[in-house]
């Protein structure tokens, strides 16, 4: 840095972990960074109007990146689109090289490496969803989980499906969906997900 520059404004030396395990497990969710045409990278994330919480909780999150949240008008599905960015600062520049190495987002090692419990909990607030029971004397029973990763090919789906199992000890399958993929739970594997007092 410059002189003085450690005193400006959203320039962060080093990240908290609560901060690492937020960003590295929300990137594999609905987190995105970017780098304009010359700078550093920032990060970004849009949801819809009901996950307006969960926006402003990431705005607080990433409070000391000088995040800005607003609120637009949606003109594709819902109303409301809660949207949030940082600043382009240099600390993200390592971030940037794990998780996009050669252009788009890319699941490695190296990033799986960040990814602990906590990071594990955003990835799937941002990509879970869960399949329940319906009909009679079903009364809404856990059926299965999913983790919407149709965005990464086969073999990063594998890979996330071995780092589940080695680190977390979740079996998950890879399943496709038309021509992506993505990681399905069944019932045991996913009420293991929700409800293993993690280290």
């Amino acid at each position: 840095y410059l002189p003085g520059h450690n005193h400006r404004k959203a320039v962060v030396l080093s990240f908290t972990p609560e901060e690492s395990s937020f960003i590295y497990g929300s990137l594999l969710g609905d987190l995105s960074i970017t780098r304009p045409s010359s700078g550093y990278p920032r990060l970004a994330f849009t949801h819809g109007e009901p996950q307006r919480e969960y926006a402003k909780h990431k705005a607080d999150l990433l409070a000391r990146f000088a995040c800005t949240y607003r609120e637009a008008p949606n003109g594709g599905y819902g109303t409301t689109s809660c949207q949030g960015a940082t600043s382009c600062i240099p600390i993200l520049e390592d971030v940037w090289k794990t998780v996009r190495p050669f252009g788009p987002k890319q699941v490695t090692e190296r990033w799986l490496e960040k990814i602990d419990a906590r990071a594990l909990a955003y990835w799937y607030m941002d990509d879970g969803s869960v399949s329940r029971g319906k009909g009679r004397g079903n009364s809404g029973e856990l059926l299965s989980s999913s983790l919407h990763t149709e965005g990464f090919s086969l073999s990063e789906n594998e890979l996330l499906a071995h780092f589940l199992a080695e680190r977390f000890g979740v079996s998950a399958q890879v399943r496709p969906q038309r021509k992506y993929f993505y990681i399905y739970l069944p019932r045991k594997e996913a009420i293991r997900l929700g409800y293993r007092d993690w280290e």
